[in-house]
């Protein structure tokens, strides 16, 4: 084997070797820096506070434990005439979508929301003991993984006794005495299955993006012309990242039918909970993408040195616009005012094509989410720049026509 091809093998070697090690430093970071600190849990927490999905949750949920334990049917039973006792039913029912009604209220009052950052702040402190392995002398392991929000059944009792309804205050003292409503963030076995990975993230956490960037770094020294290795990393680096991504998309998907809560919920809550994490993989991958596009366009390929012509007429075209704007559309003869605007029209485009490229990495900066918006996002740019190539040769006709 000659050397080069030893050369060659070992890039592809160190690259395999990248794609692994990349998804390792991104998590191990992401354990480092999120689930370690306390702060940065609760913030990356707070929006459950406010989702839709889990309001809705834990509205019903309140309102069918208030009327179970209160036993509400039987005492509207008890106080409707005796040949009424068929509505009893019927206004338990109403009943129980009034106290939903004023629970949602209250879950949506500043209040819960620093009840909401409080529980978490507590749960946190306590996971993060049962990950280093250390325990808390007088926390219960039940209490390590649940959010009590019994505090917000209670004031919505409150607000229904300032509308009249005073017959469920009896509960407020069992309530007080016996939490019933939670919402279940951490499960205890899995934090002890999770002792090991955590513990080698948290001090090992500098390891991988050591190794991953010497990994990377061998691979473009190892390549010939070193450009390549550039383009091989990035493209790795999208590669792994979206993989990752995607694996753990469909972890959350698998995982939220097993737990106690819905699955909408248990989704929910996952998606938060990681939201840090794949905002980190989709600029992994976006990074990756802008490094494999850069050392191909600096390539010598015919088709490089066409869209860097492209992309300097498109620049030289947004200048003349802006400079002169619509000043040059009088012309003399028709042919050659066509000629002129079609001219014209595919600078325009040109224009729009560089406003893309500008505006699709924010959009996954700011708004892509899921893997379903990413995938949306790479169709539709990728569509509209199959459909402005063909509207621009159209426009010009040939090469020689697209001159400025």
């Amino acid at each position: 084997m000659s050397a080069r091809e030893s050369k060659r093998w070992v890039s592809r070697v160190l690259a395999a070797a990248f794609a692994l090690l990349l998804p390792l430093a991104v998590v191990s970071w992401w354990a480092q820096s999120t689930v370690s600190s306390t702060d940065r849990w609760v913030a990356t927490l707070h929006p459950l506070a406010s989702d839709p999905v889990v309001t809705a949750y834990l509205a019903q949920e309140g309102a069918v434990t208030i009327v179970r334990d209160f036993d509400v049917e039987r005492r509207i039973a008890a106080a409707i005439p005796q040949g009424a006792g068929l509505l009893a039913p019927t206004l338990t029912s109403a009943l129980q979508h009034t106290i939903a009604a004023a629970i949602t209220v209250t879950l949506g009052s500043a209040t819960f929301q620093r009840l909401w950052d409080s529980e978490n702040r507590l749960t946190h402190r306590v996971a993060v003991d049962l990950l280093e392995g250390r325990v808390k002398v007088g926390v219960s392991r039940a209490r390590a993984v649940v959010i009590d929000l019994t505090p917000a059944m209670l004031d919505a009792i409150t607000q229904l006794d300032a509308h009249g309804v005073t017959f469920l205050d009896p509960l407020k003292q069992q309530l007080s005495r016996h939490p019933t409503l939670s919402v279940q963030i951490l499960n205890v076995r899995e934090l002890h299955h999770a002792q090991r990975y955590y513990h080698l993230a948290t001090v090992l956490w500098w390891l991988f993006p050591l190794l991953g960037v010497l990994s990377g770094g061998g691979v473009v020294m190892t390549s010939r012309p070193r450009r390549q290795g550039v383009r091989r990393v990035g493209l790795v680096a999208v590669g792994s990242g979206l993989v990752t991504y995607a694996a753990l998309t469909i972890a959350i998907t698998a995982a939220s039918p097993l737990a106690p809560t819905p699955p909408s919920v248990t989704s929910a809550i996952l998606t938060t909970m990681t939201s840090a994490l794949a905002k980190y993989l989709l600029w992994v991958s976006l990074g990756g993408g802008v490094l494999a596009g850069l050392a191909w366009l600096t390539g010598p390929s015919p088709f490089a040195r066409v869209t860097r012509r492209a992309l300097g007429r498109g620049a030289r075209a947004l200048g003349g616009v802006l400079r002169t704007g619509a000043s040059q559309s009088g012309v003399t003869h028709q042919d050659r005012g066509t000629l002129v605007h079609s001219r014209r029209l595919a600078r325009i485009v040109q224009v729009a094509d560089v406003v893309v490229a500008v505006v699709a990495p924010l959009l996954l900066w700011r708004r892509v989410t899921t893997l379903s918006q990413l995938i949306t996002l790479v169709v539709l740019t990728g569509g509209w720049y199959w459909f402005s190539a063909r509207l621009r040769k159209k426009l010009t006709g040939d090469s020689s026509t697209d001159a400025p």
